[in-house]
């Protein structure tokens, strides 16, 4: 593994426990391993990766993510936590900012970065954007612009309010809030953009279009998400790490509490009655999980009640496989569509399926970010109507045979980034010693993202009082 130290754990030491295996409890367990501390890493689910995992479909034999999810290089602490662990590899990341655009009854369009000084790179090619007339493009500009040089305001004050207010005080047109601000904030934050919140909004703006040069390059893992948590897995074995699937904590209990002495974390229970004691531990499970886990006198206390008070928004996601290549491009983006994106997923060699796929065929991932729509409507349906979608936008995905469909509603993807879920994001440190919380919905200053599951992990151990290099 690369990026490693020369700190081992020591033996005879109790070990720390982080609770959850997902990017928030991976970072959490390397942050520790790094540290020179013995970690036990408990993970109800057979999968590494919580949200962003991935399955072995029975039907067609294909290992599938249960989503899509990209980053870019200002995410900064996620790229360090690839490159620690050694699965740098197996990630892609675009060598210049390029996205082919597609919209009904238009021709395909590109945006990509030029080889300029930021922020020309970009604001010079969105000058010539064909989805948008001339005036429009000027209006987007404008908007980037102010962004840029009169948003501070947004980034301390924008908590309490939503992005749709600022872009109709910037007099941002409807083609292109429709065709610029909606993809690109949908995509980032799963929030409508006339709902998400200000201060976040700006942020995604601020820290990718309009900053250093690579930073809006595009990135993304070239294998299913499943592989790369499991070769992070098998190196933080190899360091020493304890990982325990398919294994459920009950509670935690705690020790002391008489002659004026804190209660601290003594053990984690497990299903069975199972009690593992404990140095110190990060719960990186979503906050119901969090509350339950505690003792009841606790459950109503914060930071414990916090989270259970955010709203959450879904992410849909439909897997094809055609026959053949139907694009050549690795991602397009759907203008004007509920269908919003789609991705090329790598090429697999497959286990048998009951009616298995062959490895030749392309396999494509649509999403649709912020799906709350098509919650409750009839999968068969919902499936017809975006490969209409892509079929009125992709010539090659009418002339082609598909052969196999599968719908996922990720009905917890993100917490919801409305006005007022700040309130409902606690720090990853609690009143009880030894006890720390882990997970993109605390308060990370960043939204729903792989970053802000990673600087949490990390903070985590950091409130712990654990350091590492």
């Amino acid at each position: 593994m690369s990026g490693g130290s020369d700190a081992h754990p020591v033996e005879g030491r109790q070990p720390y426990a982080v609770v959850g295996g997902g990017v928030a409890g991976l970072a959490a367990a390397e942050a520790l391993i790094r540290a020179g501390q013995r970690v036990i890493l408990l993970e109800q689910r057979a999968e590494l990766g919580g949200r962003i995992s991935s399955f072995r479909d029975p039907d067609s034999g294909w290992y599938i993510d249960n989503g899509q999810h990209i980053w870019m290089p200002c995410c900064t602490e996620f790229t360090d936590f690839l490159d620690r662990t050694g699965v740098s590899d197996l990630t892609y990341t675009q060598p210049r900012f390029r996205v082919t655009f597609l919209e009904r009854d238009r021709k395909e369009a590109v945006l990509q970065a030029l080889n300029l000084p930021t922020p020309f790179h970009l604001l010079l090619p969105l000058l010539t954007f064909p989805p948008l007339r001339p005036g429009d493009r000027a209006a987007l500009l404008r908007g980037l612009i102010s962004l840029k040089f009169s948003g501070a305001r947004l980034f301390t004050e924008g908590r309490d309010r939503r992005f749709g207010e600022w872009l109709t005080e910037q007099r941002q047109p409807a083609a292109v809030i429709e065709r610029f601000w909606e993809p690109v904030i949908t995509s980032i934050l799963n929030q409508q953009v006339g709902e998400v919140r200000a201060d976040l909004a700006a942020m995604a703006i601020r820290d990718s279009f309009l900053a250093g040069k690579g930073d809006a390059n595009l990135a993304w893992m070239s294998q299913p998400h499943g592989s790369v948590w499991d070769r992070v897995a098998g190196g933080l074995e190899e360091q020493g790490v304890t990982i325990r699937r398919g294994t459920k904590v009950e509670g935690v209990e705690l020790a002391g509490g008489d002659d004026n002495r804190e209660p601290r974390l003594s053990s984690i229970v497990l299903a069975g009655g199972e009690r593992v004691p404990v140095a110190g531990a990060v719960m990186a499970v979503p906050p119901g999980a969090l509350r339950g886990s505690m003792p009841s006198e606790l459950r109503d206390t914060s930071p414990f009640r916090e989270g259970t008070g955010l709203e959450w928004t879904p992410i849909l996601n439909l897997h094809l496989w055609y026959e053949k290549p139907v694009t050549e491009e690795p991602l397009l983006c759907i203008l004007n569509s509920p269908l919003q994106w789609v991705f090329v997923k790598p090429g697999q060699s497959p286990d048998e399926g009951r009616d298995p796929i062959p490895s030749s065929a392309q396999h494509l991932n649509l999403v649709v970010s912020a799906s709350n729509r098509f919650l409750g409507e009839d999968d068969r349906q919902t499936t017809a109507l975006l490969l209409d979608e892509l079929s009125a936008v992709l010539p090659g995905a009418r002339s082609t045979r598909l052969l196999a469909t599968k719908l996922i509603h990720e009905t917890r993807a993100t917490f919801s980034a409305l006005p007022g879920s700040e309130a409902h994001r606690p720090s990853q440190q609690t009143t009880i010693p030894g006890l720390a919380i882990a997970g993109a919905w605390t308060a990370t200053g960043w939204p729903s993202t792989l970053e802000g599951a990673v600087r949490s992990g990390r903070a985590a151990v950091r409130s712990l009082g654990v350091s590492s290099s």
